[in-house]
């Protein structure tokens, strides 16, 4: 609290003004990678439905004693995550195109020239399908009242 963007909040870590931070783990990859290869962070736990590949030792928020309540405000909170960079169109597109659109996607998310850029930048690619990200969407729109009550006294 306090600080606008991770930039500020990292700086203050830098500077030993703030012990941690919720932040994704890409962007440390890419924009901190000297904090992984000097090991000058811990990563306490991943507030995730599903483990980073890279951090499959690292317990998920998950693997904590909770009730079933907060169980489903922590995932209406954190499944979300799942859809980072979500790819749209209008909903009028005809039903061919969209399945033309999907396609492709997913051939280029296993295009080895693309793949072999993402590694050289340092770009995460887990991609989800297009029924796996409706499903995400679906199960966001119809929590229970209770369950989003729940996840904003959870972040607060």
């Amino acid at each position: 609290m306090g600080y606008g963007t991770n930039a500020q909040i990292w700086l203050a870590m830098d500077g030993g003004e703030v012990d941690g931070n919720c932040t994704g783990w890409t962007s440390i990859q890419i924009q901190r990678r000297q904090w992984i290869d000097q090991k000058k962070i811990n990563v306490l736990f991943q507030y995730s439905t599903r483990k980073h590949p890279t951090l499959q030792n690292v317990p998920t928020i998950y693997d904590f004693d909770l009730t079933p309540d907060q169980r489903r405000a922590i995932e209406f909170l954190t499944t979300a995550d799942a859809l980072t960079r979500p790819v749209i169109a209008a909903k009028e597109i005809p039903a061919e195109r969209a399945a033309a659109m999907r396609e492709a996607f997913m051939q280029t998310m296993k295009d080895p020239e693309f793949l072999q850029y993402t590694k050289q930048i340092d770009m995460d690619i887990n991609p989800l399908t297009w029924q796996d990200a409706e499903k995400i969407v679906d199960g966001i729109l119809s929590a229970s009242p209770e369950t989003v009550a729940l996840a904003r006294k959870i972040t607060e």
